[in-house]
């Protein structure tokens, strides 16, 4: 598709509970391009970019820079263990770091010290160097009632 098509496409959500996914549009090249990285030959598939681990690296990366631009500056922990490419699919878990204004509250109401946003990402990259991202996450506190409708909903996603 053309480039006024990338971005995110969908999104959505039970904001009460902080629980979103959403599908993003992008390019190998515009990857590239954003996160600092010279591009170096073909851009057909993830492999093509480096690494199963460094192509994760550089999708959480380039979350993080997108998601600073309208909030506070995230550093989200990559986990390493959870990175899997197959062919054109890679997919992986990682977890963000929520600020909490009051860390004695949030222990007192639910028991935990801190909290963290936990994504799942699934990416699959088209043989024209296009690519759609689906990233479904919620907190630590959500984690154990969703994890099974996000891992469902991040396994069952195709780009068509």
């Amino acid at each position: 598709g053309s480039e006024k098509n990338r971005g995110i496409v969908f999104i959505a959500g039970d904001y009460k509970k902080a629980t979103t996914l959403a599908i993003a549009s992008s390019t190998a090249e515009k990857l590239l391009f954003e996160t600092g990285v010279e591009p170096n030959g073909p851009m057909e598939k993830w492999a093509d970019l480096g690494t199963a681990l460094g192509v994760a690296k550089l999708l959480t990366l380039k979350r993080d820079q997108d998601a600073s631009q309208s909030s506070s500056i995230q550093e989200s922990k990559l986990l390493e263990e959870s990175v899997s490419l197959v062919e054109n699919v890679i997919s992986f878990k990682i977890t963000t770091p929520v600020a909490v204004q009051r860390p004695d509250l949030l222990e007192k109401e639910t028991g935990l010290n801190r909290l963290y946003r936990i994504t799942l990402a699934k990416g699959v990259m088209k043989n024209d160097g296009s690519y759609l991202i689906c990233w479904a996450g919620t907190t630590n506190i959500e984690w154990e009632g969703t994890r099974d409708a996000l891992e469902k909903a991040v396994n069952s996603f195709e780009a068509i």
